[in-house]
């Protein structure tokens, strides 16, 4: 067995990829979603 199956193998659940969870104001999430829209109005000819 060569180097790199041996890192691999010694791999533990701790090194796994794990979910996370975020939580934004909703205040906010409404503001990032408003912004392209009036950045649209603003470009138009």
């Amino acid at each position: 067995m060569n180097q790199l199956n041996t890192a691999a193998s010694t791999k533990t659940a701790a090194d796994a990829i794990r979910p996370f969870h975020v939580n934004f104001p909703e205040a906010a999430l409404v503001d990032l979603r408003r912004r392209p829209l009036q950045l649209s109005k603003e470009w138009e000819l």
